[in-house]
């Protein structure tokens, strides 16, 4: 008897924690429930969603893009002052001019 009260406690302890995380609402990115039910959602809502999540990831991409544009004029610029800064001869008037 006492062994069965056991095991039926954990049994129902168990299936008690499984149902609530089952009907736990869902956090972040996931559809937001809709009614009288957590696991209703409708089809609007989900496309709503999608367009949200592609217009962040748009505006992620644009930054990262131009980041990596800056970066890349930033070396030129430092490639052409360090051969600037080695090359000591200037042409003024036609003619090589030391500085």
């Amino acid at each position: 008897m006492l062994l069965e009260d056991v095991i039926t406690k954990y049994v129902d302890g168990h299936r008690g924690h499984v149902e609530k995380r089952y009907n736990q609402r869902k956090r972040g990115k996931r559809a937001k429930p809709v009614g009288d039910y957590i696991h209703n959602v409708s089809l609007q809502e989900l496309r709503d969603q999608q367009e949200e999540f592609i217009a962040e990831g748009l505006g992620t991409d644009r930054k990262a893009h131009i980041r990596n544009i800056r970066s890349i004029i930033l070396g030129k610029i430092e490639t052409l002052k360090e051969e600037w800064r080695a090359n000591k001869e200037v042409i003024v008037n036609g003619g090589l001019k030391q500085l």
